[in-house]
């Protein structure tokens, strides 16, 4: 209903419509409740989506599923903008305990929704493979349907040092991510994933699934995109817990300068006003690079 209500409004006005899917057109959500989706496409939203004016898309990936699903309007691939926040905390930090400095235990962090979509499990399934000692992992985000089967796999395997932290917002979650030595986000799909984008703002190097769109990762050296499944993901662990600090840490600083670099909200919202300047002016202007028509 987001994007049928306001196909409803403008239609018949000089108002254009951009439609953003954010995922919705992914073949691993249309897939899930089909025949709802169907039937429901076939009554409301396929019709307001035909009559679109252009599409948004967060990354290549998901123009891609935007051509998949028979969609031919122009789309403007545009990510979502990024704070860079300042850093209080380092992967590398060491912890004052009664006796003198001492290293802390180093992290594997997940930060999201506890979601089948997530692939959490395929990073439990990993960790019982590769766990080390002096490392742990760290789960936190709202339960969305699988905190009790991920608990369940916990207990059933007898895997050690991994805690659920719950739902973490606002500026405690850069803390979160920033005091990671690795964050994992093994996803079956994403059309952005800007848990991702979060972590490597806050300094932390990532490991992604072949199921988001961060091939990037591989190019700027500040991360591993792996395909989905449990072996890629324990083989990326392994190579990534077997680097000094210093190698991490060099990694999540790339990632920060990528971020800062090329998903500040000034360039994001700069690409947005000429797609939306190109769109109202009928193409009387000169099309945008990051607006497609092919």
């Amino acid at each position: 209903m987001p994007s049928v209500y306001p196909g409803w409004v403008v239609k018949g006005t000089r108002c254009k419509l951009v439609v953003a899917p954010r995922g919705t057109l992914a073949a691993w959500a249309l897939r899930k409740g089909y025949w709802k989706k169907k039937i429901f496409g076939w009554l409301f939203q396929n019709q307001v989506l035909r009559r679109a004016d252009m599409f948004h898309a967060t990354s290549e990936k998901e123009y891609e599923e935007i051509r998949a699903a028979g969609y031919l309007q122009p789309v403007a691939i545009v990510p979502i903008g990024m704070d860079v926040p300042e850093l209080g905390v380092s992967g590398s930090e060491f912890l004052v305990s009664g006796s003198g400095a001492r290293k802390r235990m180093k992290k594997v962090v997940f930060f999201g929704r506890l979601h089948k979509v997530k692939g959490v499990d395929r990073l439990l399934l990993a960790w019982e493979k590769i766990a080390r000692d002096g490392w742990e992992v760290v789960i936190a985000g709202p339960d969305c349907g699988m905190l009790e089967e991920l608990q369940g796999i916990v207990a059933a395997r007898k895997l050690s040092r991994v805690s659920f932290v719950g739902e973490i917002n606002g500026p405690a979650k850069y803390e979160f991510l920033a005091g990671g030595d690795v964050y994992v986000l093994p996803s079956d799909t994403e059309n952005f994933g800007v848990t991702v984008a979060e972590a490597l703002a806050s300094g932390t190097p990532v490991i992604a699934s072949q199921g988001t769109p961060w091939r990037g990762l591989e190019r700027e050296r500040c991360g591993k995109w792996v395909p989905i499944g449990v072996e890629p993901l324990a083989a990326a662990l392994k190579e990534m817990m077997a680097m000094s600090d210093e190698e991490r840490a060099a990694m999540g600083a790339r990632g920060r300068e990528w971020i800062r670099r090329d998903f500040s909200w000034k360039g994001i919202g700069a690409k947005m006003k000429a797609a939306y300047e190109w769109l109202l002016s009928s193409g009387k202007k000169d099309r945008p690079n990051m607006v497609r028509v092919d």
